[in-house]
């Protein structure tokens, strides 16, 4: 039997319902898992470290003398500058202050790769990305998506799966950094979780 009020009507149940749906909403909330951050420019395998600022210059090894090649990584150079807080950077002769040394390899070993070569605490003042020019390795179709890859990692950008923009390991098409590694690029620090 329901309790009455006191002038004897029954509860109206449509009022309870917010106060259950708003109970219910912050249950889910309090009980769900914390979100957690990827790491960032903290080096390793798979993660590039810091840039050492946003000027982020860039060469042709003697070994990059592919047109398309060149191309390709002038692209995701403009790309990276346009889509973050990097700027100024420019294609130029290599030399100690060159930021990114891009570099050709007819391998199987990788389709591309980043080593910081000179690293100074968490930032690399100059890095070498390799693209491998082996199409059974490295589909022509899918060497935009490793030289931003490549590119992302100088700039101090960790692996991600799938959906992740060209960040993801492995086979893909994407061209474009997610706005949560862009995010971490204009911010220019360390993120360890």
């Amino acid at each position: 039997m329901l309790a009455k009020d006191t002038e004897g009507r029954a509860p109206d149940r449509r009022r309870s319902r917010p106060a259950v749906a708003v109970l219910l909403v912050f249950a889910v909330l309090t009980l769900a898992a914390p979100a957690s951050a990827d790491p960032f420019g903290v080096g390793g395998s798979s993660t590039g470290w810091l840039a050492d600022n946003h000027d982020h210059d860039y060469c042709w090894s003697t070994n990059f003398t592919w047109t398309s090649l060149q191309n390709i990584a002038d692209d995701a150079m403009d790309y990276l500058e346009s889509s973050t807080d990097f700027s100024g950077g420019s294609h130029q002769s290599c030399n100690s202050g060159t930021d990114v040394y891009f570099q050709r390899f007819n391998t199987t070993a990788y389709r591309g790769q980043y080593q910081c070569d000179d690293r100074n605490g968490n930032e690399c003042d100059n890095a070498d990305v390799r693209i491998s020019s082996n199409t059974s390795t490295l589909p022509s179709s899918e060497r935009a998506k490793t030289t931003c890859h490549e590119v992302g990692h100088s700039a101090g950008a960790t692996h991600h799966s799938s959906g992740y923009g060209c960040m993801v390991s492995g086979t893909s098409t994407v061209e474009t950094y997610w706005a949560h590694t862009r995010n971490h690029m204009d911010d220019l620090e360390v993120a360890t979780s």
